[in-house]
């Protein structure tokens, strides 16, 4: 829909539900931002490293919205570990993104094994959408306006 020179667009945002990775500290706090070591977390237990690399570092810092992986090591490094289930292993990521990965959900290793992750600061997205009062839209069908580096898109030459 047109009004004026704005555009005005509708997006389906999906969001991947069967499977949530987060990075805590040596307290078991959330880390919210990069360059720091933090144990990983998948739906609430450890990764093994078993067939880990820094592909699926890398894949994995993107899903939860950091730009890649500057690290990754393994180890039994912290006591609140053993709080947590082993729950992810065998992570094997042909490319840098979540959805080329294959993994089990049996994993055959000890908390020695635990990946911690070092990700890369946070990337803007340099496209968002807004609703009518600016805030902004992150999650189901609405319509909003579309912004590009923090201005609106025009709709000439839109297809």
């Amino acid at each position: 829909m047109f009004r004026g020179s704005i555009l005005i667009i509708t997006f389906l945002i999906l969001t991947r539900a069967d499977a949530e990775f987060r990075r805590i500290d040596s307290s078991g706090n959330t880390i919210t931002y990069g360059r720091q070591e933090g144990l990983l977390l998948y739906n609430g237990g450890t990764v093994c490293r078993d067939h880990f690399n820094i592909t699926a570092a890398h894949a994995i810092c993107k899903e939860i919205g950091f730009g890649g992986a500057l690290e990754w090591t393994f180890g039994m490094k912290w006591q609140i570990q053993n709080s947590f289930k082993l729950l992810l292993d065998d992570v094997i990521c042909r490319l840098p993104y979540w959805s080329s990965c294959s993994y089990i959900n049996t994993p055959n290793c000890g908390h020695g094994s635990d990946v911690f992750l070092t990700c890369l600061p946070r990337v803007a997205s340099v496209f968002q959408l807004v609703d009518s009062s600016g805030n902004y839209i992150t999650t189901g069908e609405q319509e909003g306006l579309l912004l590009h580096n923090e201005g609106t898109v025009g709709s000439n030459y839109f297809n």
